[in-house]
């Protein structure tokens, strides 16, 4: 992995059609969405995925919970290791947790050490 505290690894698109995508965390907090520190767009459609806000989810490390925690800032809401959070709710990030927002599946991976 690139220098980044953690990545998000996966696919934007449906079935028929998508592409892969790879987004690596290099600030805390960092936002997640269309016009956000972490992009998430189509590089082969022109088209905007309307499900997926400016600024859809906020990822951050917690020192008090001593883990990394994803809030939702859309009404649109996100979905995480298949529990649906609405806007202003959080989910507790551990490597490989499945993340959707939009019409983005990612997992949230952490670097592997290796010493």
């Amino acid at each position: 992995m690139s220098s980044g505290y953690a990545k998000l690894s996966g696919r934007i698109g449906n079935e028929s059609s998508y592409e892969d995508i790879e987004l690596i965390l290099t600030k805390l907090p960092s936002t997640i969405g269309r016009s956000a520190d972490l992009v998430i767009q189509s590089k082969l459609s022109k088209e905007i995925d309307i499900t997926l806000s400016r600024v859809h989810a906020i990822i951050d490390f917690k020192q008090p919970l001593k883990s990394f925690i994803i809030e939702c800032d859309s009404k649109n809401g996100m979905i995480v290791d298949g529990k649906k959070y609405n806007k202003g709710e959080f989910a507790t990030l551990t490597n490989r947790s499945r993340i959707k927002i939009g019409s983005a599946r990612v997992y949230f991976l952490l670097p592997v050490d290796s010493s």
